[in-house]
């Protein structure tokens, strides 16, 4: 992390005072979306591997498609889970979890798995992290350990609530209906944050993990309501600016 990255965009009230740029790659008929969102500190956007080279055919040389698995297992290979235990996960589970995410987009749904990118870093060190889909449709965050801490996770969320919020403003295609997160319920900093984006408490869900039993708690809002709070995680001069490009052929 150098020291461009680690500067926080965040001011004392807690509000972002940068603005954040929302691009759009639209290919029509079938309709796909490439996506990203652009911070300060950090970029979202898809991660596509296996299927590069599809979304290149589609899109062009104008995206840049993120498909660094290995610099995502590295993030996601060891995790710590609820009773403070480390374990580490299998290439395999972690891929299949990538490849499932990436081909989201590809089926209707444009909001697969994004990875997290650090604008200031080295290539081989971009990747810091990726908001993904698991098994039971909802959404969770992963971020490397060296970047917990620093607000990068409220950062990533707000890119992904601002590429909802551009999603509806442009009426580009339609989303799922609901979003949905899953939450250890004792990570109250995260709940907080959550809930003040609106989303509202669904359920609570006993889990066990490596034999121990611990409590997530569910959560959900509907896409079209994220709108309504998005803005109040804004200082006054910030604005989210989107822009378009549409694909009516393929292009080969």
């Amino acid at each position: 992390m150098n020291f461009l990255s680690a500067i926080s965009p965040f001011n004392f009230q807690n509000q972002y005072t940068g603005n954040i740029q929302v691009n759009f790659w639209v290919k029509i008929k079938p309709d796909i979306t490439f996506s990203q969102a652009i911070s300060k500190r950090l970029t979202l956007q898809p991660f596509v591997e296996p299927y590069q080279k599809k979304y290149l055919d589609l899109f062009g040389n104008e995206i840049k498609v993120v498909s660094d698995f290995n610099g995502l297992f590295r993030i996601f290979k060891q995790y710590t889970d609820p009773f403070g235990q480390t374990h580490n996960r299998t290439a395999d589970s972690i891929r299949k979890m990538l490849i499932d995410n990436s081909s989201l987009p590809l089926n209707g749904n444009p909001l697969g798995a994004f990875a997290i990118i650090d604008n200031h870093a080295k290539n081989m060190d971009a990747v810091i992290g990726c908001i993904c889909m698991n098994d039971t449709k909802s959404y969770e965050i992963y971020l490397d350990s060296n970047f917990r801490g620093k607000k990068y996770g409220k950062e990533a969320i707000l890119l992904f609530a601002s590429l909802i919020f551009a999603f509806h403003e442009k009426n580009i295609t339609p989303l799922p209906e609901k979003l949905y997160v899953e939450i250890d319920s004792r990570n109250q900093k995260q709940i907080d944050l959550v809930q003040k984006l609106g989303f509202k408490f669904l359920c609570k869900i006993a889990r066990i993990d490596h034999g121990k039993h611990f409590i997530e708690g569910h959560y959900e809002i509907k896409t079209s309501e994220i709108k309504n709070y998005l803005y109040q995680f804004f200082s006054e001069e910030s604005k989210i600016d989107v822009k378009m490009r549409i694909y009516k052929k393929l292009l080969l």
